[in-house]
């Protein structure tokens, strides 16, 4: 190498370094911007509380972030519920979207759902509900009317279907092979992973609640935490592996609604730091009357 090349090559690597540098800080920029419930934008509104989770409604749409304090670069979303009705042309469900969310107080909402006349009575359903955060508690309840001509049937198509809780967003909580997602059998939990343990691998799981109780829950990878999703009543739990969306799910029980009955579900999201032999004696399924 002449001496020519030797004075320039420091200042070759120098360049590079400096263009790998601009690539790292444009891609911060616009992954930072591209989520507009990003920590980043969420934690500088509030007043910073340990233990404690905080909510943040997604405009237009029934899901609503949360965050808590013990995972400040990350959050969980929530769906109540996540599909309004089913299309019966495709047979899929339809999206909750065009909600109305509504402030009550500091980590209190209410929502509503403002689609036309038109679309709540050709598809027999319409449905508001409430979320209330304090502490390591989420306590939310939903409501829905029928507003058809017909009672609900569970053979007929589904309305104010599965109550969502996505970790995608929060790594500690993402766990593909099930091996850290659980259902309460009887008197024990049993992991995903055991569950399906001589089948084949699923990454999309429901269970008829017969012999389970209707709570979902994920453990971190650090085992520390328990993050819990309970509802009542309900008929199905479900698990969707899926890493982008490792979601967890509680599916509530409308039942032979009437024409013009109503029927409310109640639940909550939890976070607990424990170990799985006292995971079950803190957990209290049935919300309390003073916690909405």
């Amino acid at each position: 190498m002449s001496w020519k090349n030797k004075k320039l090559f420091p200042l070759i690597i120098i360049g590079f370094g400096l263009i790998l540098f601009s690539f790292w800080l444009l891609s911060k920029k616009f992954f930072s911007e591209s989520d507009p419930y990003s920590p980043e934008s969420f934690w500088p509104t509030v007043t910073f509380e340990a233990n404690s989770f905080y909510l943040r409604p997604m405009s237009d749409s029934s899901n609503i972030a949360l965050y808590h304090s013990a995972f400040p670069s990350s959050y969980f979303t929530f769906s109540i519920p996540e599909y309004a009705y089913q299309n019966l042309e495709t047979g899929k469900g339809v999206r909750a979207e065009g909600i109305q969310w509504n402030r009550v107080k500091k980590n209190h909402y209410t929502f509503s759902w403002e689609a036309s006349d038109e679309e709540k009575e050709d598809n027999g359903i319409d449905f508001w509900g409430e979320l209330v955060a304090s502490s390591n508690r989420v306590v939310f309840s939903l409501r829905a009317k029928n507003v058809s001509d017909q009672v609900w049937s569970v053979k007929g198509p589904y309305h104010a279907h599965l109550l969502c809780l996505a970790c995608g967003k929060n790594p500690a909580f993402i766990d593909p092979n099930g091996e850290r997602a659980f259902m309460r059998e009887g008197n024990q939990w049993e992991s995903l992973a055991h569950k399906q343990k001589g089948q084949p691998a699923r990454r999309s799981l429901a269970y008829p609640l017969i012999n389970q109780k209707p709570v979902a829950v994920k453990q971190s990878k650090d085992d520390d935490w328990f993050l819990s999703l309970t509802a009542t009543p309900a008929q199905t739990i479900s698990y969707c592996l899926v890493e982008r969306v490792s979601c967890m799910h509680v599916n509530p029980d409308w039942g032979l609604l009437k024409p013009g009955e109503e029927k409310t579900v109640n639940g909550k999201i939890e976070i607990f730091k424990t170990s799985m032999r006292k995971l079950w004696d803190q957990m209290i399924i049935e919300p309390r009357a003073n916690e909405m």
